[in-house]
């Protein structure tokens, strides 16, 4: 009879979570999308193509979890104005608004 060595039982390790996207490389991610500078985004012009971009950043960075405080905070806006603006987002890209 052979010896047999004995292992304890554990259960499947779940993957661990992904790490949330840095609000930084949002930014450059949404710049580099629409071809502007980061700059461009975080400006104060209201160009259709800035506005667009801002907007789309400020629907990523909440949906990476940032609060809308948090959001405002890092670009210079109010928080109503990163509310507003993902809201618009979102619904320019279900198709409810042209763009």
């Amino acid at each position: 009879m052979r010896a047999e060595t004995w292992t304890p039982w554990a259960p499947p390790m779940a993957p661990e979570p992904a790490k949330p996207r840095r609000m930084p490389d949002i930014l450059k991610d949404v710049a580099t999308r629409h071809r502007i500078r980061i700059t461009d985004i975080t400006s104060q012009s209201r160009s259709d193509v800035n506005v667009a971009a801002r907007q789309e950043f400020y629907a990523l960075a909440m949906d990476a979890g940032r609060s809308s405080n948090q959001v405002a905070a890092f670009i210079g806006r109010d928080h109503s104005t990163v509310l507003h603006g993902a809201k618009k987002h979102r619904a320019r890209e279900a198709g409810k608004i042209a763009s």
